[in-house]
C-alpha cells in the first residue's frame, strides 16, 4: 500500500510541475516570438519538456493503482464495532 501512495504522490507532483513548466514555456515562447528579429525562429523547448513531465506524471498516476488490490488480505473479514 505504501508503494501505491508513493507512486501516486510522485505522479501528482510531476503532473502539477509539468503543467506549470508548460504554461511558463508557452508564455515565454509567446514573448520571444513578439521580440524576435526577422528571420529568427524561437523554439518552445520548455513547453515540450513540460508536456513530457506531465505525461510521465499521468502515467505514474495510472500505474500506481495496480498495487491497491495487493495491499490487504482478501479472505480476511473486517468487523467494525458500532458501540464500545
Amino acid at each position: 500500500m505504501n508503494k501505491s501512495h508513493t507512486k501516486f504522490r510522485a505522479g501528482t507532483i510531476m503532473t502539477i510541475a509539468g503543467s506549470l513548466i508548460t504554461i511558463l514555456g508557452i508564455s515565454s515562447y509567446n514573448s520571444a516570438v513578439k521580440n524576435a528579429e526577422p528571420g529568427e525562429t524561437p523554439t518552445p523547448a520548455a513547453a515540450y519538456v513540460g508536456v513530457v513531465i506531465t505525461a510521465v506524471g499521468t502515467f505514474l498516476h495510472i500505474d500506481s493503482h495496480k498495487y491497491l488490490g495487493r495491499g490487504y488480505n482478501k479472505n480476511k473479514v473486517y468487523v467494525v464495532p458500532l458501540r464500545k
